[in-house]
């Protein structure tokens, strides 16, 4: 049961994307059930759940690429419990990322300018069902050390974060952890999502789809 969740890349590395394999672990109650890949262009693409319980389900973007010189790793981690498909509003199915964009200045960029402010636009959404929607969403980045919290703000049904001025040459990471009104949770990494650098020096950053579908079938 897997369900599209997005990787923001550098689309110059993904032309063949989707039949690449995808490597993921399946966790039930954070014991390994399965570690193996998946090819998407494949349809539909289905894990077999051993019984009703609380998983998680991690994929990992599996080219290699490099943001500011530092090799970047993409994963987005689904922790869901498919008991909650008997719940009066029954959502087995974590929020998922839609949209992520740099502004600086008042305009879309590719990439985040040096020596300036700009900010972090993103949207999320719950595919759970008409009865649920996002509950909470966070936001953390960190350019070296650990992981510090940014501020969100909501502006025309996006979320958005002020980011201060960097230098040039800025790796920046960023992880988003989304939760439902069920407690189904996805938590996207990208380490490093994307460099502070002057314009037309980095490959553009377009959404990638992944995680083509989730939900549950009865056997």
């Amino acid at each position: 049961m897997l369900r599209t969740q997005t990787a923001f890349v550098p689309f110059s590395e993904d032309r063949n994307f989707p039949y690449d394999g995808v490597p993921y672990e399946l966790r039930r109650e954070s014991v390994l059930l399965d570690s193996s890949k998946v090819r998407f262009f494949t349809y539909p693409t289905c894990l077999n759940l051993p019984a009703e319980d609380n998983y998680s389900l991690t994929f990992t973007y599996p080219r290699a690429y490099t943001v500011a010189g530092v090799s970047a790793n993409v994963t987005a981690q689904l922790e869901f419990d498919t008991r909650r498909l008997h719940n009066a509003c029954p959502d087995a199915v974590p929020p998922q990322l839609t949209a992520f964009e740099i502004y600086a200045s008042g305009s879309l960029q590719r990439h985040a300018p040096p020596g300036q402010p700009f900010e972090l636009r993103f949207d999320a959404s719950d595919p759970g069902g008409a009865c649920s929607r996002v509950a909470s969403i966070a936001l953390e980045q960190k350019t070296t050390g650990a992981w510090n919290a940014i501020p969100l703000q909501q502006q025309d049904g996006h979320y958005v974060a002020d980011m201060p001025a960097m230098p040039a040459g800025t790796g920046v990471s960023l992880r988003v952890t989304a939760t439902d009104d069920a407690g189904n949770r996805l938590v996207y990494t990208a380490d490093p999502a994307f460099a502070v650098a002057p314009s037309l020096t980095l490959p553009d950053v377009t959404p990638i789809q992944f995680l083509p579908y989730i939900g549950s079938r009865q056997r």
